[in-house]
């Protein structure tokens, strides 16, 4: 059933779309883009358009990157922006394009001309590490991963670390991958202990909000959420992804891992080539005391082994009141992991701190991702 959205008053005007140049100069005969093969990048002007509009094309809803040219949404600089299409119409010559604010209204129709017919779907790849990259301190572990019984769409696992009130905060979630977009039903979690003291039937999971997707390629993206718990309320950023899934053999291991007895905590690896060679982004998603917890770290992988230097971070707040300058970053101890199996891990962590102690898990693979499976 249609419905209006709730951004559509005075204070969140109509979406205007123009040639590139002042709006006051746009008379005569109008110089349209025309979009060469290969190219996805519709270069204009326009105003009153924020971060995660969605993009239609001859009236059809399609994945898309908007941005600024230069600036942040909604105020680019001279009011010159972009947007970077997944994948190109499949017909060649003239288009239709209109972008709509979450929630809000449609812009004005605007043409553009593609010079060849495209496949009008995407290829797509997008695990990794991603984040915005001024808002350094959080951000997102991203799996694709193939739908569970090999039947069905492609699946989006993320994980969001982040913040709530100056204490580390992560979240969890999972929905399907269709033409470069992705729905999460996303969860939150409380009430368990830093191991050997964890205990799964002490945690609380707790149903959070959404997140939802949407990626121009496999380099940049946005993403829009909704969270239900009191804190987190309703924002959009646009994201890039930090480096890549690394072609070596060993990306294989890239992954989420857990305890068999343990489940509600875990690992997160990700292989992927940095500093001039082969490295795994680590994360351990746990508990202390009651609350969440994450840990941070990177360091070279070497025959299957990695021994990682760990941080903590607080003191940030959520996004879109989240300030880089405010995150505090401790060091925690090392955890070396040990991938001694396609399906299998070992790990052993000794923190410098009396709190966590050392201690050792065996771990099972979770997830395998996408064009990364082991041989």
């Amino acid at each position: 059933t249609a419905r209006i959205g709730h951004r559509t008053d005075l204070d969140h005007p109509q979406p205007a779309l123009w040639t590139s140049g002042p709006i006051q100069a746009q008379r005569g005969r109008q110089q349209f883009p025309t979009l060469s093969v290969g190219d996805r990048v519709i270069s204009l002007s326009g105003r009153h358009i924020d971060t995660g509009a969605y993009v239609f094309v001859d009236g059809e809803r399609v994945a898309a990157n908007v941005r600024c040219a230069a600036g942040n949404l909604p105020n680019c600089t001279n009011e010159a922006f972009e947007v970077q299409l997944s994948a190109s119409p499949t017909t060649a010559g003239i288009h239709f394009l209109q972008v709509q604010n979450p929630d809000g209204l449609v812009s004005n129709e605007f043409i553009f001309h593609t010079l060849a017919a495209g496949t009008g779907v995407a290829e797509f790849d997008v695990s990794g590490p991603w984040a915005k990259l001024d808002q350094a301190g959080h951000g997102w572990l991203i799996e694709q991963i193939s739908a569970i019984g090999g039947d069905g769409p492609d699946q989006l696992v993320v994980y969001w670390y982040v913040y709530l009130n100056g204490e580390p905060a992560w979240l969890i979630g999972q929905g399907d991958f269709v033409n470069g977009r992705a729905e999460l039903e996303t969860y939150v979690t409380a009430g368990a202990n830093f191991p050997p003291a964890f205990d799964p039937a002490s945690v609380d999971l707790i149903p959070w909000g959404r997140l939802s997707f949407e990626f121009a390629d496999n380099e940049t993206g946005s993403v829009r959420w909704s969270g239900e718990v009191d804190g987190y309320g309703q924002a959009a950023l646009n994201i890039q992804r930090i480096a890549p899934i690394s072609s070596a053999p060993s990306a294989c291991y890239s992954g989420s891992y857990y305890n068999l007895d343990q489940p509600g905590h875990g690992f997160v690896a990700q292989v992927v080539e940095a500093n001039g060679q082969t490295e795994v982004v680590l994360a351990w998603y746990v508990y202390r005391d009651g609350q969440q917890l994450w840990l941070f770290g990177q360091a070279p992988l070497v025959e299957g082994v990695a021994t990682v230097p760990m941080l903590s971070y607080r003191g940030a707040q959520f996004p879109p009141d989240f300030a880089a300058a405010t995150v505090a970053a401790s060091p925690w101890g090392t955890v070396t992991i040990n991938f001694s199996a396609n399906d299998a891990a070992q790990v052993q962590w000794q923190s410098e701190l009396p709190t966590f102690g050392s201690g050792a898990l065996e771990l099972i693979r979770l997830t395998r991702l996408v064009g990364h499976s082991c041989s």
